[in-house]
């Protein structure tokens, strides 16, 4: 099970809430395993709320991925919220990139849309 990192670079996810929620679904369900740091953000991207750019271009250039921890195997991304599903649709881009068989991503909320 790997995460949709935040918006702030980091060494590594390990610790941050999404990756305690990973760790803990794991640890309920034999069949999954965290791999909390298979996507690891490089560089700082705005968050949507504040007006940055979310979109899948800008969170491809702003994420690694660590193509060890995911060559060959089947992946579920958990992201906390989604709102323009740009971080989803960079994860999957990325994930397959770096060799994942096959890639399923789930959120916990999604942004509602405010009609205008």
């Amino acid at each position: 099970m790997a995460i949709i990192p935040g918006h702030r670079a980091r060494v590594t996810n390990a610790g941050t809430p999404l990756a305690r929620l990973a760790e803990m679904l794991a640890s309920r369900n034999a069949t999954l395993t965290p791999v909390v740091d298979a996507l690891v953000r490089y560089q700082e991207v705005a968050k949507l709320a504040a007006g940055g750019d979310r979109s899948a271009g800008t969170q491809v250039g702003s994420m690694r991925v660590e193509s060890s921890l995911v060559r060959g195997a089947v992946i579920v991304v958990l992201d906390d919220i989604v709102s323009s599903g740009g971080s989803m649709a960079a994860a999957r881009e990325l994930l397959a990139r770096g060799g994942a068989a096959r890639v399923a991503c789930m959120a916990i909320a999604r942004t509602p849309r405010v009609a205008r």
